[in-house]
């Protein structure tokens, strides 16, 4: 035993699974023709021994050049379904056509079988549409609406990207060939990253054009990324299957080639702001460490390094120059003390008698006072040299570093030092700040 629902709901799934009823041309007598505030439209397709009932949605109406009249002849596609509510089977239609255009749908299914079967509707002959073009081409016509609609969204959505439009018919017997030299012209000369083929909606006769072999098969052909913006809502257009994506409107192939750059610029404007305030706020980190170590004595008063040596430079002076002065006097007293000797009142004899020794004391005299003046020199130039060694400035101009612990203290061993801590390298023309990550001992 089945309920009504179940038994409805069975038909339904039945109709889907036949192939018959999904893609259906019935040509009939319009009758009781009603079109609702909705937008939808309620009416029958009748012929001498049968009639059904049709259903036509708001967005399949508005594509219709004039509503149809009860007593018209007309073709109607669309696909078979079952309303679960009432029980019933109703044709949902899709495009409705005065009798005389089904000799161009026969036309169109030949041609798509056709293409079909030569691979050029086949998924893996899609292009990927690029993610960052710089050029948009558009093949459409200069005075249409769907040239104006691609301009306005793409600059809302990326001004940035630039649109080059080829100029054609399209619709009428010239625009078949314009439309497929529009597209030839732009793969020949590489104008564009992405290309746009297509024109606002209209009637079946009014698209014909994108259904034309020719083009059809220049889309098929492109080595640019196409986008088809045939401007109508179902997948009705050959150009459709032969493009790499298919747009509903103009507007929304716009959607697709150009992406939205409004958020990536929010974002990098957000990305700057931060980027900003952390280096402000590292240069404010740095700037008080710099203050912090200028601040220590040794900066702010490096002549007090100095001047404990400078001091003992002065008593080593001191201290020479009075050796020097008693070392002179006792020389000199000695000298005096050998003016009484016999020899200086008969210096004559002495020089007679002692002329070699003399010249070897004199001689002798010489060197020492030489040597004395020499050794003399010398300590003060070792003097001199620690005093600039003492110098941190002059250490640091010689190429060497001053390293400064965790606590401040200049560090002469690594032995207290630990992995992870923070060390701060001092050279002649900046500070190093770095993490100790692994210590090697020699």
């Amino acid at each position: 035993m089945f309920t009504v629902s179940e038994v409805n709901l069975s038909l339904k799934e039945l109709i889907h699974k036949d192939p018959t009823f999904a893609n259906l041309q019935i040509q009939g007598e319009v009758s009781n023709f009603r079109r609702y505030a909705s937008g939808h439209c309620y009416f029958n397709l009748k012929d001498s021994k049968g009639l059904i009932k049709c259903v036509m949605f708001k967005g399949a109406a508005q594509r219709l050049k004039k509503l149809p009249r009860d007593g018209d002849q007309v073709v109607g596609i669309g696909r078979i379904d079952v309303y679960e509510r009432d029980g019933v089977y109703q044709f949902y239609v899709d495009m409705l056509m005065p009798v005389g255009t089904g000799d161009l749908m026969a036309a169109y299914e030949a041609l798509k079988q056709k293409l079909s079967a030569e691979g050029l509707f086949d998924e893996t002959r899609k292009q990927p549409i690029p993610v960052s073009p710089r050029i948009v081409g558009v093949v459409t016509s200069a005075d249409g609406a769907a040239i104006r609609d691609i301009i306005k969204v793409a600059g809302r959505r990326d001004s940035s990207v630039k649109i080059r439009l080829y100029p054609v018919k399209v619709q009428g017997k010239e625009a078949p060939p314009e439309i497929a030299a529009g597209i030839h012209f732009m793969n020949r000369h590489n104008l564009c990253d992405v290309l746009i083929v297509g024109r606002g909606g209209g009637s079946m006769e009014d698209l014909w054009a994108f259904n034309d072999e020719k083009v059809v098969r220049a889309i098929a052909a492109s080595r640019i990324p196409i986008i088809s913006a045939v401007g109508h809502e179902i997948d009705f257009t050959l150009s459709d299957f032969a493009a790499d994506k298919r747009a509903a409107t103009p507007s929304q192939a716009a959607e697709f080639a150009v992406p939205d750059r409004s958020k990536d610029i929010a974002s990098y404007e957000k990305l700057n702001l931060r980027l900003k305030k952390a280096v402000a706020d590292r240069l404010a980190m740095e700037r008080q460490c710099l203050d912090g170590v200028l601040q220590r004595p040794v900066f702010r008063y490096p002549e007090r390094l100095t001047e404990g040596q400078s001091q003992r430079l002065d008593q080593l002076g001191q201290s020479l120059s009075t050796s020097f002065s008693r070392r002179l006097e006792r020389e000199t007293m000695r000298l005096m003390k050998l003016r009484d000797h016999w020899f200086f009142r008969h210096p004559e004899v002495f020089v007679a008698r002692h002329q070699d020794h003399l010249t070897r004391l004199t001689k002798d005299l010489d060197l020492h006072f030489r040597y004395t003046l020499s050794e003399t020199q010398q300590r003060l130039k070792e003097v001199s040299v620690k005093f600039q060694l003492l110098d941190p400035q002059k250490v640091l101009e010689r190429g060497y570093t001053m390293t400064e612990g965790p606590g401040g203290k200049i560090l002469s061993s690594m032995g207290t030092l630990k992995e992870g801590d923070t060390i701060k390298t001092y050279f002649k023309d900046g500070v190093l700040r770095s993490i100790v990550s692994k210590k090697e001992e020699s």
